[in-house]
């Protein structure tokens, strides 16, 4: 029975995970609570499907680690090497001593490509059971104990599932903290103060709830114990500090964007004003000059109505005075005929004649008198 694996961990789409999802979920129960809710995994055939944050999936391929003695020259190794780096994003292995004793230099090609890793304490984690050694995108798990019991595999082996789990939590804190870096970078660029608003509450909230410089539960001993080896080698503490700084950078920078934008937007403010003020004004004057314009028609209409009315009773008069100076020379005429008319009777009355008296025996009463 072979009792060592190879574990090819790749990346995946969300979809992809949750393809066989209903086999079962079961929540990791090494981490802190808030942790412990956010990373889960199942299992499904020889495969492991992970859920780190709801934002990024893994898949782990399991597979038995044939190694003939054939297999042990470097050339071998380095050529195992360079498929499994190029078909996978990260891959680890677990090798039992007692049945596969290969040693540091050939572990080294396993892992490297090369002979250059060198097993010191910085990076290998050694205790009586087992001794973890990380490289960049992979490590390998070396079990001390004997295989024999069924029993002793189990553990060994659901040990080094959840030192993958934790492998894999150190590089996704750090992609998780490249990705919103670029998105933060991307909306700077496009000048999306909103987006970048958002992305800092992102970070925010993922810093509170689900970074911890150690996400162990102190009571799983070993792990607590192992983590400081990967934020290490990973540099996941130093990448979150950058990450935090920039934030502070961001903040500093969105405050001053939000400065300069309310400056813009109260001077676009103030000429929409003066635009709007301008077009009152402007509405006003073409008011006034359209009245003034109305007002010298109907004048000029009221004058011209009144000299044609001025005109037309001159006119009028003219017609009427005519007609008076007609009707008042008729009037004469008549006037002097009917005087003619009424002399003429009286004289044939005899009336002339008798007046003639009157008047000559008046002048001679008035000679004797003054006699």
């Amino acid at each position: 029975m072979n009792n060592n694996y190879i574990y090819k961990i790749n990346e995946i789409k969300e979809e992809e995970f949750k393809e066989f999802q209903s086999k079962g979920l079961d929540n990791t129960k090494f981490f802190y609570k808030s942790l412990n809710e956010k990373i889960k995994y199942y299992r499904y055939k020889d495969f492991i499907y992970l859920d780190f944050f709801e934002k990024v999936y893994f898949r782990i391929d399991i597979e038995g680690l044939e190694l003939n003695i054939v297999d042990f020259d470097s050339n071998s190794l380095k050529e195992k090497n360079r498929k499994l780096k190029k078909e996978n994003d990260y891959y680890s292995l677990y090798i039992s001593k007692n049945e596969l004793n290969l040693n540091d230099e050939q572990i080294s090609y396993l892992l490297r490509g090369s002979k250059s890793l060198k097993f010191l304490e910085f990076n290998t984690y050694k205790n009586v059971d087992i001794e973890v050694t990380f490289s960049e995108n992979t490590f390998v798990c070396k079990n001390n104990f004997d295989n024999s019991k069924s029993s002793t595999k189990k553990a060994q082996l659901d040990k080094f599932l959840r030192i993958n789990i934790l492998y894999l939590l150190a590089h996704v804190y750090n992609m998780y903290t490249e990705r919103l870096m670029y998105e933060v970078s991307k909306s700077l660029d496009n000048e999306q103060n909103k987006k970048m608003l958002e992305l800092r509450r992102d970070i925010y909230i993922f810093d509170l709830k689900y970074f911890f410089y150690n996400p162990i539960d102190y009571r799983w001993h070993q792990l607590y114990n192992i983590w400081p080896y990967l934020k290490e080698i990973y540099s996941v503490e130093h990448n979150h500090r950058e990450m935090k700084s920039q934030v502070e950078d961001l903040v500093n920078l969105i405050e001053f964007n939000n400065r300069d934008i309310e400056k813009k937007e109260k001077e676009e403010k103030r000429l929409e004003e003066e635009k709007r003020y301008r077009k009152i004004q402007e509405d006003k004057d073409k008011e006034r000059k359209e009245e003034e314009r109305r007002y010298r028609k109907q004048k000029d209409e009221y004058l011209k109505e009144k000299e044609k009315d001025e005109e037309r009773r001159n006119l009028e008069n003219l017609e009427f005075n005519k007609k008076t100076k007609r009707l008042t020379k008729i009037a004469i005429a008549i006037a002097l005929i009917s005087l003619v008319s009424a002399y003429k009777d009286f004289e044939e009355l005899g009336g002339v004649k008798y007046i003639k008296s009157i008047i000559s025996n008046e002048k001679i009463e008035n000679k004797t008198s003054t006699k």
